[in-house]
């Protein structure tokens, strides 16, 4: 039974390293400005990362990108999401 069990565990692990994605962070030069809009000469040089779902519903997932590049002193992310149910503070 043991090894019946370690046998189906170590199958399970490895579907679930099989379906692993990899992001790849890349290295800039020029920091990018944290202003609220993205220089795209900068960014160009991350990868896109748009393949987000909920785990635990199985609705679609609005209109979701992110990017990540690093460079000597920080590592910036950026995302862009569309929210059509945006709420401010107070009650809906």
């Amino acid at each position: 039974m043991k090894r019946l069990l370690i046998c189906f565990t170590t199958l399970l692990l490895g579907i679930t390293v099989a379906h692993a994605q990899q992001y790849n962070i890349h290295h800039t030069d020029k920091a990018p400005l944290l202003t609220g809009s993205a220089d795209p000469a900068i960014w160009s040089k991350a990868e896109v990362l748009t393949d987000f779902v909920f785990p635990w519903n199985p609705e679609a997932v609005p209109a979701t990108e992110f990017r990540a590049l690093w460079d000597k002193d920080a590592l910036y992310f950026r995302f862009n999401v569309k929210d059509d149910d945006i709420q401010l503070g107070g009650r809906p």
